[in-house]
């Protein structure tokens, strides 16, 4: 059988509305930076809880020809045989990462402590084959110690098509240095 060559054209129009493309997202947590504040403790110091700050370093990456943006950051902190939803912080412009290196100096070793700023994860559109990075805070309120014994973050993001991309980091997290905000010294 033979087709006009015509043909092609107006068949992939109508492939197309029929199975219209849709972007996929490649997405890696880079690191997970973990600051607890203290919320409670009983009188006999034998039990506490605590708010769970996770400073989550994203690099995303569009598979597909379809840019497409962010439109929710959503986090689950798995462990202790319960699920914990978080709270996602959108105003990280205080804290800062203390990462330390080692430099050598006049032959001596030296331990150089750096203050960096967090950047937050651009809110530009996801090209294909052009990766993001950034930082987001996400806030999981009253855990315990127990909680974090063989914890995993399971981060999902959700399209601008609403399709929910999702990757896991099982604990313990790579972090670089301690995140900090020095207006908040607790």
């Amino acid at each position: 059988m033979f087709f006009p060559t015509w043909i092609v054209g107006p068949l992939m129009k109508v492939v197309d509305l029929i199975f219209p493309q849709r972007p996929k997202l490649a997405l890696e947590i880079r690191q997970a930076c973990p600051d607890r504040v203290m919320v409670s403790i009983v009188e006999d110091f034998s039990d506490y809880t605590f708010d769970l700050y996770i400073f989550m370093y994203v690099w995303v990456a569009n598979q597909k020809p379809v840019p497409t943006t962010i439109k929710d950051w959503q986090v689950v902190l798995l462990g202790n045989q319960q699920s914990v939803l978080t709270e996602h912080l959108t105003d990280i412009s205080g804290w800062h990462q203390l990462v330390k290196r080692q430099d050598k100096q006049h032959g001596l070793t030296v331990i150089r402590a750096a203050r960096n700023l967090l950047d937050r994860f651009p809110s530009q559109s996801l090209q294909q084959g052009i990766a993001a990075q950034g930082w987001e805070c996400f806030i999981a309120r009253g855990i315990r110690e127990a909680t974090l014994k063989d914890a995993t973050l399971q981060l999902t993001i959700v399209d601008s098509f609403g399709r929910n991309h999702s990757t896991t980091s099982r604990a313990p997290w790579p972090c670089r240095g301690d995140v900090m905000n020095p207006e908040k010294p607790w």
